[in-house]
């Protein structure tokens, strides 16, 4: 098969990925960042990527207080060195406040770093919202919106959740 197919194929799986992500909560979660006093976001490998990418995108087109919990490496390596990797985000929500939300991409949804944020997270009260693959794991469970990626490759889930973060950027830009 050639590239240009290969491709076209490929696309044509993100585009049936995204028309067949259910969006329920997709309202909520507008409702939530546009009132929220500060947004963090977190994941792990290709989702903290994409965390990063939507803190950016809040923060720059949107004119939201927004954060990647995954972005600063030293701050990171300390909290993994004297809490345990398990809680590099859960210990970064310490002087989070209950207006706060925090938005959690990660494929599996089984993330124990990412778990334990949300548990945190709702124990303060915040917001919490997670974008999952598939099955959703224990975070579609955990959040109070969730938007699950109805396809099993994960490159497509990362996809779908970036294409999302653009979407509900460009409805929350100034």
């Amino acid at each position: 098969m050639d590239i240009q197919n290969r491709v076209s194929r490929y696309l044509m799986l993100v585009s049936s990925a995204i028309q067949k992500t259910i969006m329920k909560d997709i309202d909520n979660i507008v409702d939530v960042l546009s009132e929220a006093d500060k947004i963090y976001t977190i994941g792990n490998g290709g989702s903290a990527a994409t965390a990063l990418h939507f803190a950016l995108d809040l923060h720059k087109a949107a004119g939201k207080n927004a954060m990647c919990l995954a972005s600063n490496i030293p701050l990171l390596t300390a909290y993994a060195n004297d809490d345990g990797y398990e809680s590099i985000f859960a210990s970064q929500l310490k002087n989070a406040g209950r207006k706060d939300a925090l938005v959690a991409f990660s494929c599996s949804g089984n993330s124990l770093n990412v778990v334990r944020a949300i548990r945190f997270a709702k124990e303060l009260k915040m917001t919490t919202i997670g974008f999952t693959g598939d099955v959703g794991g224990i975070l579609a469970d955990e959040v109070d919106y969730v938007i699950k990626v109805p396809y099993g490759d994960i490159k497509i889930q990362e996809d779908v959740h970036l294409a999302f973060s653009h979407a509900i950027t460009g409805y929350l830009e100034k």
